[in-house]
């Protein structure tokens, strides 16, 4: 579905009259059929700049997963607390996007205050590896001190070793992108 950011917020871009714009697209056509990508995307920019700057937040983890094989529901837990937020400004997130590999089938995150649960920020159930994008979110604030904890169900029934975290879409991660302002 389309995205769009609130009126006053936008990336900014460009220094000193140049402006580099990166695309990161990633295709996965195992059987070489011949394919002709019809999608396409529209970047709207101006030349004021807007009253607030967005930015990306990635939580989660890589590194520390291990899945073993044969398992229908294995969860691992990627926690942000609290402690590692303390520094951080408040920041305004309005957007989504839960990220794993192909063993991945449920992903969530809570937003943790004061060692509760307040609330959500994010949730993919099901989750589909081929189908991943930024979701929308009601504005929600993200205090100092607030903490992450993502939720990775996995299912590696078709395995025979363990699988572990890694770049690669045979390996595994467990992260939320936030979109957030300012």
């Amino acid at each position: 579905t389309d995205f769009e950011l609130p009126q006053d917020v936008g990336f900014p871009a460009g220094d000193d009259g140049t402006v580099t714009f990166v695309l990161q697209i990633h295709y996965d056509n195992p059987l070489l059929q011949a394919y002709v990508d019809s999608g396409g995307f529209d970047v709207l920019y101006t030349e004021d700049a807007c009253e607030h700057s967005a930015g990306t937040l990635k939580m989660g983890d890589i590194a520390g997963i291990a899945i073993p094989p044969g398992e229908e529901a294995y969860e691992h837990i990627a926690d942000c607390p609290g402690s590692q937020t303390q520094s951080w400004s408040e920041k305004n997130v309005i957007g989504t996007w839960l990220h794993a590999h192909e063993l991945g089938t449920r992903l969530w995150s809570e937003h943790v205050r004061g060692g509760e649960v307040i609330g959500e920020l994010g949730r993919a159930d099901p989750f589909s590896f081929d189908n991943q994008a930024y979701v929308p979110l009601e504005t929600t604030s993200f205090m100092p001190g607030d903490g992450l904890r993502t939720h990775c169900i996995y299912d590696s029934t078709g395995k025979t070793e363990t699988t572990y975290g890694g770049e690669a879409t045979q390996d595994e991660m467990c992260i939320n992108f936030l979109l957030y302002y300012p």
